[in-house]
C-alpha cells in the first residue's frame, strides 16, 4: 500500500465580509495570521507563522495575495 500526502484544497474567503490580517507581537515575536470580520471587527486566528514558508502556505491555502495582508503590531 502506498500513501500519498493529501494536498489541502483551496479554501476561499469572502473579501466582502473578511479582510486578511497578520498580527505580530513585538514582545515575543509571535505572528498569527487570520481574518478580521468587516461587520463586527472580530478576528479569527487561522495559522501561527513561524517562517516565511508558513505565510506562503496560508496564502496558497486561502487564495490570498500576500500584498493584501494587513500587518497589525
Amino acid at each position: 500500500m502506498f500513501f500519498r500526502k493529501k494536498t489541502p484544497s483551496v479554501t476561499p474567503y469572502d473579501p466582502k465580509k473578511e479582510a486578511p490580517e497578520l498580527h505580530s507581537n513585538t514582545c515575543n515575536r509571535d505572528k498569527v495570521v487570520g481574518f478580521r470580520s468587516l461587520e463586527d471587527g472580530h478576528f479569527t486566528e487561522m495559522m501561527t507563522i513561524k517562517s516565511e514558508s508558513d505565510l506562503k502556505e496560508f496564502c496558497r491555502q486561502y487564495a490570498v495575495d500576500e500584498g493584501k495582508i494587513r500587518k497589525v503590531w
